[in-house]
């Protein structure tokens, strides 16, 4: 079970646009904020949940769910090497 609340915060974590959440994954904008707009669990498609939960997971974060608890967590080091490999050449 993924959580409005649970996507929302993954996007916080990783400091990303709503627009780019919804062009890596390949859904609208209006997708990743209905999701988001969710108390509980989203109900999106099963192939939109997951395309959305790929993104995410794919640079770091992990999605935490117990009987007691929901939750994200950031893997800073695969966060890390995600970011320095899109870093422009050159730059900052």
């Amino acid at each position: 079970m993924t959580t409005g609340p649970q996507l929302r915060a993954a996007r916080a974590l990783i400091g990303v646009a709503v627009d780019e959440v919804a062009k890596a994954a390949q859904v609208s904008t209006n997708t990743i904020r209905r999701a988001e707009a969710c108390p509980k669990e989203t109900r999106l498609t099963a192939a939109n949940l997951a395309a959305i939960c790929h993104v995410y997971e794919r640079v770091g974060v992990e999605f935490l769910n117990s009987e007691e608890a929901a939750g994200v967590r950031l893997h800073w080091e695969t966060f890390e090497k995600i970011k320095e490999r899109s870093k422009p050449k050159g730059g900052c």
